[in-house]
């Protein structure tokens, strides 16, 4: 018999940052993208999941989700505008909704859509924890599909990655999903996923499954479709699985990077962890801090990009920095070749790290360790990197990474 699903019980404040991923992934996190009619399509897609609203007398093969989420919304109290309480789309054809873009109605519908982020997120979490079941009832081997699940529902990061996967490319339940017999739904991703713990790696495998059953796709399908041009989008979305929960990703906050030549390629093999070495200013937010950096960066040192590849803000968000396959950045000598930056916001000389703060670093170094096969043991502090150069990380930040931070890692990984 089937076990019960192992639900976690998702905060409102990691709800939100679900949210705001998948808003990210489907509409680059736009307000445009709230009310868009893909080229070819016969409905629009709106809100973050792009819900699909069929003009009346248009019957495609996709599920209208529009509606229910309307109905979801007004069950919780929310007031949608008139627009989206008629029974079927009032725009006929995609001309006729984007010469409407401008307009009372839809000005109202976007607005509202933007204003109930959190409430569309509630809904693709009610629309998945409807779906598993399904899934699991379709599997030829029912039992690893549970277990995979269970995994991945363990953690809010594994949470993010069914929501979005699901939403993506679909249950894979359908045989209209496959290519020649072979599917990329979520079932096959699950059904792909090899044999792992729970938590970090759970996420990671799962990310990586999803590229191997995509890449099946587009091995399989038609070659009129010219599949292979969306291959590294899609692989990138599928690497936000295995991320940390509060990555900001480069589009996101804004990075504007010069060229980085194949001269400054290499291949990590180590992490090395540093502070700003400034005091903290709370009221300068971190993506207005980095943009600073950056441009500080490119004008008085000549440096292409960021010096760091990742940056942790006080409250725990974790920028993008510095492409991994290209080395950092450093006004101390020593050999940059294999290094990974890790930079938190902060003078911990003075100051102490945060806890928010401390969670992430975790999470960052475990992933790096998991997606470059690299040991926690070559954890390192700036200054022992370049002794005698530099205090960095500070004192407070080398109490842990001299400490106990290479076990915590070692811990996630299990």
């Amino acid at each position: 018999m089937i076990a019960l699903l192992i639900w976690l019980t998702l905060t409102s404040f990691e709800q939100s940052w679900i949210g705001r991923k998948v808003w990210q992934n489907e509409c680059q996190g736009t307000l445009a993208g709230l009310t868009s009619w893909n080229e070819g399509e016969e409905f629009p897609s709106l809100g973050i999941g792009h819900f699909i609203w069929y003009p009346r007398g248009v019957k495609g093969p996709f599920v209208e989700s529009f509606p229910s989420f309307v109905r979801f919304a007004r069950e919780r109290g929310a007031r949608p505008p008139e627009v989206a309480l008629e029974p079927a789309c009032p725009w006929s054809s995609r001309q006729a909704f984007e010469q409407a873009q401008m307009s009372e109605p839809m000005l109202e519908l976007r607005t509202w859509l933007a204003a109930t982020v959190d409430l569309q997120t509630e809904f693709l979490v009610a629309r998945m924890r409807e779906s598993l079941p399904r899934l699991v009832a379709a599997a030829s081997d029912p039992a690893r599909v549970q277990r995979n699940l269970d995994k991945l529902l363990a953690t809010p990061n594994g949470v993010y990655a069914l929501i979005d996967y699901v939403n993506f490319k679909g249950e894979g339940i359908a045989p209209a999903e496959r290519y020649q017999g072979h599917g990329w739904g979520l079932l096959w991703v699950l059904m792909e996923m090899g044999d792992v713990p729970s938590g970090p790696r759970a996420a990671f495998e799962f990310a990586e499954a999803a590229k191997r059953c995509l890449d099946r796709r587009i091995a399989h399908s038609p070659p009129a479709r010219g599949e292979q041009r969306w291959k590294a989008g899609w692989h990138k979305r599928c690497d936000t699985y295995a991320l940390p929960l509060m990555v900001v990703r480069r589009e996101e906050w804004g990075s504007v990077p010069q060229p980085l030549g194949p001269e400054l390629e290499h291949i990590p093999n180590r992490l090395v962890v540093h502070h700003a070495g400034v005091p903290t200013k709370h009221e300068v937010d971190m993506a207005e801090k980095v943009r600073r950096l950056q441009l500080w960066g490119q004008t008085d040192k000549g440096w292409p990009d960021l010096p760091y590849h990742y940056m942790i803000a006080f409250d725990g968000r974790i920028f993008e920095g510095r492409e991994v396959r290209y080395r950092p950045e450093s006004n101390t000598k020593y050999d940059l070749n294999g290094v990974i930056n890790v930079e938190l916001d902060g003078d911990f000389e003075t100051e102490k790290v945060s806890p928010e703060q401390r969670e992430a670093l975790i999470q960052i170094l475990v992933y790096l360790c998991l997606r470059h096969n690299l040991d926690p043991g070559t954890i390192r502090g700036h200054r022992d990197e370049a002794p005698g150069q530099t205090t960095c990380p500070g004192r407070d930040l080398a109490r842990l990474v001299d400490g106990p931070l290479r076990d915590l890692v070692r811990e996630r990984l299990r």
